[in-house]
């Protein structure tokens, strides 16, 4: 399914037998909020599994979370489409609203810190700092990751044993660029882009010039792309005075993000509910309008790592030693 069905069509399917799952590539924010509010407590009545944001926006980043979590516990031509739509058809009202902090979040936890021009992480076992700008999909990625933290903490008020984030969970990403001068200049022409495409006439010229729903890179160029994703979670301390305890977690893919690998994680999300539903965690096989971490969680891990075309890696460390523990 794609995100132009309307909302009362899915869910009037969500009560037919054949329809049991969804899962899609959409990233309009307002459009999954539109779902969740009107279809999340019939799915979870009539146990349909509904999960969008199934492609390179929001499944890297909300699975590489939820990996960290785990780690911690043990101790394109669409995409530019996409944003015109969102601006053609959706009200400012509406796109305020759907884009606020833990908006698709069943609770409200704690706000992401303001986003600074240039970005900077400290990796604790290479001693090194990343610098990077404004990436274009941090919010619809923050938003999906909030909703997973959002439903396990409902799970974890009444399964103690279930994964959770914590009550002080803050996500923010950036995108690694060069230098600190290459983040400004990247950043600075993300905003104005954008500011831009919120004026009609500027907004037509875009849709002129930008590609075309439908087009993208060649063969070559989407067998020869890469995804390299970095993530640092940091434990609050166990007690005052007490380091705090990190991990780094590495999510790689050969091929294109934004097509190859996209294909690839919504092929075999399809595939984990089709072919290990009784896998699938507690909340998954309830059903509703749920999340890849808190649909699928390790079945999709699994999946996607025996295809060879992506690794993970999650492990403990600390700036003295380059020592961990791999889970995957």
């Amino acid at each position: 399914m794609v995100s132009i069905v309307c909302t009362p069509l899915l869910l009037s399917r969500i009560f037919f037998a054949e329809f049991r799952a969804d899962v899609d590539i959409t990233g309009e924010i307002h459009w999954i909020k539109r779902i969740i509010t009107s279809c999340h407590y019939a799915a979870t009545k009539s146990g349909a599994i509904i999960v969008p944001s199934r492609g390179f926006d929001a499944m890297p980043s909300d699975i590489v979370t939820y990996i960290a979590s785990k780690t911690l516990r043990g101790s394109s031509g669409g995409t530019v489409a996409t944003i015109l739509s969102d601006l053609d058809n959706v009200s400012r009202e509406e796109r305020r609203a759907s884009h606020k902090e833990y908006s698709l979040s069943p609770s409200i936890g704690v706000l992401a810190p303001r986003r600074p021009l240039v970005h900077r992480l400290f990796v604790p076992d290479t001693s090194k700092t990343l610098i990077g700008s404004l990436f274009f999909m941090t919010q619809p990625d923050r938003l999906i990751v909030q909703r997973s933290w959002g439903l396990f903490e409902v799970e974890a008020a009444q399964d103690k044993s279930s994964v959770r984030y914590g009550p002080t969970f803050k996500y923010d990403e950036f995108l690694i660029t060069g230098s600190a001068l290459s983040a400004v200049l990247l950043t600075l022409s993300l905003v104005i882009g954008l500011r831009c495409m919120l004026i009609p006439p500027l907004r037509w010229l875009f849709k002129k010039f930008l590609p075309q729903p439908g087009e993208g890179p060649s063969e070559s160029v989407q067998n020869n792309g890469f995804m390299e994703l970095t993530n640092i979670t940091t434990a609050v301390p166990s007690s005052p005075g007490a380091a705090p305890l990190q991990v780094k977690s590495l999510m790689n893919g050969q091929g294109d993000p934004g097509y190859k690998l996209t294909a690839l994680f919504l092929s075999e999300a399809a595939l984990c509910l089709a072919l290990a539903h009784d896998a699938l965690p507690a909340i998954g096989r309830r059903g509703g309008v749920l999340t890849p971490a808190t649909a699928l969680g390790d079945v999709l891990v699994d999946r996607l790592a025996a295809t060879r075309q992506v690794t993970f890696e999650s492990k403990i460390v600390t700036a003295r030693t380059r020592e961990g523990k791999k889970i995957v």
